[in-house]
C-alpha cells in the first residue's frame, strides 16, 4: 500500500532510512532520523521532481558542526534515491 501524502510503500520509506542511516552512521556522529510525510520539489537535471525530505536531529554538540552537516546533507541527496531535501532539527538541549 502506497501512502497517500509521501508517495512511498512502506518498504521504500525503510530502504530511504536505513540508506540515510548508513551514511549518518558513517560519519562517526550520532543522529536520529525522521522521514517527513509530506513532498517536496526539487530539480534533478532538468525534470522537476515531488519526493519527500528526511528530518536529521544531531544528538551531540560535536554533530552540530555546519560543515559536517553540509557534506551529510549533500552526501544524502546525491546518493539515496527517493529523497530530496534534507532538514536539521537543532535544540537547545546540549
Amino acid at each position: 500500500m502506497v501512502d497517500e501524502l509521501t508517495g512511498l510503500s512502506p518498504e521504500e520509506e525503510k530502504r530511504i532510512l536505513a540508506e540515510a542511516q548508513a551514511i549518518l552512521d558513517a560519519s562517526g556522529f550520532a543522529f536520529r532520523i525522521t522521514g517527513l510525510t509530506v513532498r517536496s520539489k526539487g530539480v534533478m537535471g532538468d525534470a522537476p521532481t515531488y519526493l519527500p525530505g528526511l528530518v536529521i536531529e544531531p544528538q551531540s554538540l560535536a554533530a552540530c558542526d555546519t560543515e559536517v552537516q553540509g557534506r551529510l546533507c549533500t552526501k544524502i541527496i546525491n546518493e539515496v534515491r527517493g529523497i530530496n531535501r534534507t532538514l536539521f532539527e537543532i535544540r537547545a538541549h546540549f
